[in-house]
């Protein structure tokens, strides 16, 4: 997992521990879920899915995000301003 990745994950669950505590207005609900695939060539693939549901439940709204362990940190960047944009909360 690269630095950015790790920093991304950090990131993203303190904005889920504020959701969880009612801390973001417009978001309810908020899941990162990450998927490893072993390659044939014995290579592992690694990425994570970020989910956000906005609005009261039932969620009229729920938009995912998903960057990879080789994605660069302008991606990540710009992956963590459309979540922060989605939610109205500072990622």
């Amino acid at each position: 997992m690269t630095r950015e990745v790790k920093k991304a994950v950090t990131r993203i669950r303190r904005v889920q521990d504020a959701v969880y505590n009612n801390k973001v207005g417009i978001c309810h609900s908020m899941s990162i879920h990450t998927n490893t695939l072993v390659r044939c060539d014995g290579e592992v693939m690694t990425w994570w899915t970020v989910f956000a549901h906005q609005g009261e439940p039932p969620a009229k709204a729920c938009r995912s995000w998903t960057f990879a362990d080789d994605s660069t940190a302008e991606d990540i960047e710009g992956i963590l301003k459309e979540l922060s944009e989605y939610i109205e909360h500072e990622v």
